[in-house]
């Protein structure tokens, strides 16, 4: 018998509140993380929205692209859903994209938003209104 033919993912043998607690406990960096462990973390991560309620960006690497950025931010987006509430972006993501977070939140029909970062919002009224 081979390991992975036994392997039974340790959230399996909790009860669901226990693994949801302990999601909850988690950062954004490292819930990111956890996506990329198994498939059924995966599952659970994504059938999760209100883990995704906070989301702060910032520019790991130099090496990144800005549609790296864009298409993490709107995986985080689209894992949030409804349940989004506040979305920071640092200054180096933040001018590029601002509008295409403005974009997700609108599409989303994020009902529960309440904050946008404020360097996003000072990028975007000068880009609107000046």
């Amino acid at each position: 018998m081979t390991p992975s033919s036994y392997y039974i993912p340790i959230v399996n043998t909790l009860p669901p509140e226990v693994v949801q607690l302990i999601f909850s406990l988690l950062e954004l960096k490292q819930l990111v993380r956890c996506l990329g462990v198994c498939k059924e973390w995966n599952r659970i991560l994504s059938s999760l929205p209100w883990l995704w309620r906070h989301v702060h960006l910032t520019a790991c690497s130099q090496e990144m692209t800005m549609d790296y950025y864009a298409q993490v931010l709107t995986h985080l987006v689209h894992l949030a859903g409804d349940h989004l509430q506040w979305l920071k972006l640092d200054i180096e993501l933040s001018e590029a994209l601002g509008i295409r977070a403005i974009q997700l939140i609108t599409t989303n029909r994020c009902k529960y938003f309440k904050r946008l970062g404020k360097r996003i919002y000072d990028k975007l009224f000068f880009f609107f209104f000046l």
